[in-house]
């Protein structure tokens, strides 16, 4: 899938389109020329839905980075965004995620 076609259905809060095309395989670990990931920008548009599914799907993009080294959680919490700092907050201590430091 067109990358540029699934950032904008994030920064459109588009949610159908992530509930109709959920049988579809396009890599959720896409990022724009700065390194965001899908979640950043979920994060940086405040669109909490789309930041669920994202989540139940990939839950290892809580810990991916941009290009300066920041999280969807830096970012929400630098936006003072407080709805997608608690989801991101919450999801990270509820989900098992294997990163390449998990022992």
């Amino acid at each position: 899938m067109d990358v540029e076609v699934l950032f904008n259905n994030v920064i459109s809060g588009n949610v159908s389109f992530f509930e109709e095309t959920r049988g579809e395989h396009f890599n959720l670990e896409q990022v724009t020329e700065r390194g965001n990931s899908i979640l950043h920008v979920a994060a940086k548009f405040g669109k909490v839905e789309i930041m669920e599914k994202v989540l139940d799907s990939q839950p290892s993009l809580l810990y991916m980075t941009n290009c300066k080294g920041n999280t969807a959680l830096h970012i929400a919490a630098i936006l003072g965004n407080v709805d997608t700092t608690k989801l991101l907050i919450t999801s990270a201590k509820d989900k098992e995620v294997e990163t390449e430091w998990s022992y």
